[in-house]
C-alpha cells in the first residue's frame, strides 16, 4: 500500500467510525499499515529545495497525523462509553490495546460497585445501632424523669395533706399565737419525715454545675469542680449520667 492509498483508506475509515455511534472494525494488520505509513511520512525527506513542494508535504503530514490520532481518539471514547455502562465489545472488531482498555475499565467499574455495596451495608448496620443506643439513652431519661414527676408530685400531696390537717386541728381548738408557732414547727416535721424516706447519694462535682431542686423539694448548688454534695438518689442518677459528677463510693 502506497501513501496515497493509505491516506485514502485513512480517510476513508475516519469518516465511517466520524458517522456512526457504533466501533467500526480496525484489524492490528491494518493499524500497522496506518503506523507505518505515518512514520514513513514523517521520515521522508525532499531530495531537492522547493518551497512549493515541501510546504505540500507538510500539509499533507499534518492531514495524515490527524486522521490517524482522531480515529483512534474517536474509538477510546467509544469503549469507555460501553465499558462505563458495562455494554458487551466485539473483541473482533478492536486492537489488542483497546481491548485491555475496555477490560481494565469494566473490572475498575465492577469493584468500585463491589465496594460502594459493602460499604453502605456497614454503613446501614451502624446507623441501626446508633439509633438503638440514642432511643435506649432517651428511654433511661424518660424514666428518670417520669420518677422523678411522680415523687414530687406524691410528697407535694402529704405535705398538702398533713398541712390541711394542721389547721384544721388549729382551728377547732382555737390555737393562740404561741400555739401558731408550735405549729409552723410541727408544718417542719413532714418536710424531716419526707427526706427520711428519700434515698441519697454522695457525688463530687468535676464541673461547674448551675443550682438544681432536688425531689425533696430542697434548693442544692450552685457547685463549682470538686464540691462535694448528698443528693436524692435521683438527682445524683441524672447529674451522673449527663457526666457533671462522679460517684463517691463509701466503705461501710
Amino acid at each position: 500500500m502506497n501513501l496515497e492509498q493509505a491516506y485514502k483508506a485513512l480517510y476513508n475509515h475516519w469518516r465511517e467510525e466520524f458517522a456512526q455511534i457504533e466501533l467500526t472494525e480496525l484489524k492490528e494488520a491494518i493499524f500497522k499499515k496506518y503506523k507505518k505509513s505515518v512514520k514513513k511520512l514523517n521520515h521522508l525527506n525532499l531530495e531537492k529545495k522547493d518551497l512549493v513542494r515541501e510546504k505540500i508535504l507538510e500539509s499533507y503530514k499534518n492531514n495524515f497525523d490527524y486522521l490517524f490520532n482522531d480515529l483512534l481518539l474517536m474509538r477510546e471514547i467509544k469503549i469507555i462509553n460501553k465499558a462505563l455502562i458495562l455494554d458487551d465489545l466485539d473483541f473482533d472488531k478492536v486492537i489488542p490495546p483497546e481491548k485491555m482498555l475496555y477490560q481494565n475499565v469494566v473490572s475498575g467499574i465492577k469493584g468500585y460497585n463491589k465496594l460502594k455495596a459493602l460499604s453502605l451495608f456497614d454503613y446501614n448496620n451502624q446507623a441501626v445501632k446508633v439509633k438503638k443506643d440514642q432511643d435506649q439513652k432517651l428511654m433511661e431519661t424518660e424514666e428518670l424523669f417520669e420518677g422523678i414527676d411522680q415523687e414530687s408530685s406524691l410528697l407535694k400531696e402529704k405535705e398538702s395533706s398533713e398541712q390541711n390537717d394542721m389547721n384544721s386541728k388549729g382551728d377547732q381548738e382555737g390555737i393562740t399565737e404561741s400555739a401558731s408557732d408550735l405549729a409552723t414547727d410541727q408544718v417542719m416535721t413532714p418536710g424531716i419525715e419526707r427526706k427520711s424516706e428519700i434515698s441519697y447519694c454522695m457525688i463530687r462535682f468535676v464541673k461547674k454545675t448551675p443550682a438544681i431542686v432536688g425531689v425533696d423539694l430542697i434548693n442544692y448548688g450552685p457547685f463549682k469542680e470538686q464540691d462535694v454534695a448528698n443528693l436524692p438518689e435521683l438527682n445524683a442518677k441524672i447529674l451522673l449520667m449527663e457526666k457533671f459528677a462522679e460517684k463517691i463510693e463509701i466503705d461501710n
